[in-house]
């Protein structure tokens, strides 16, 4: 008879952890649902400004630095809130060059809104322009410049014999 008890109580006990594990399965979990607010990407910086950029931040996310023209890393598992971004980065340069230290703040808006991210994509550029805008493009494999982007690079290179 005490073996029935004890295993009955047992029973009831289990039964207590099993039901809240059910509010744990994948269709019930909000971070599998179409309401995500935020995913996460690796995250490559494109400049194509002449000169190098540091203390690049995406939000609150520190995603590199950029040589002149150039890229930066990789940057893997940036979690990006969507919604308005607010990207920053410190500029920098030879010794005396005007603005060197300068933080500027993107002049246009970005917004990440699920719909604009292809499927299948892992990667995010922020591309940086001299104007002081920026652009976000999405790949599944490393991204490449942006259009914009080269032309810039090949306006610098015709006038600057580079």
């Amino acid at each position: 008879m005490l073996i029935t008890r004890r295993t009955s109580v047992f029973r009831l006990l289990s039964l207590g952890f099993v039901f809240p594990l059910a509010a744990c399965k994948p269709e019930n979990n909000p971070e599998n649902s179409s309401t995500k607010k935020e995913i996460v990407m690796d995250v490559v910086i494109y400049s194509y400004l002449n000169r190098s950029i540091f203390d690049v931040y995406l939000n609150s996310n520190d995603i590199g630095v950029a040589a002149p023209f150039g890229g930066g890393g990789v940057v893997t598992g940036v979690a990006i809130t969507f919604g308005l971004q607010a990207l920053k980065w410190t500029l920098d340069g030879p010794e005396g060059m005007p603005g060197n230290g300068d933080k500027v703040i993107a002049k246009n808006k970005l917004t990440l809104d699920p719909s604009l991210i292809p499927a299948g994509s892992y990667y995010m550029a922020v591309h940086i322009y001299p104007d002081d805008t920026a652009e976000l493009s999405f790949s599944k494999r490393i991204p490449e410049r942006s259009i914009r982007g080269m032309k810039i690079v090949e306006e610098f290179q015709k006038h600057h014999g580079q």
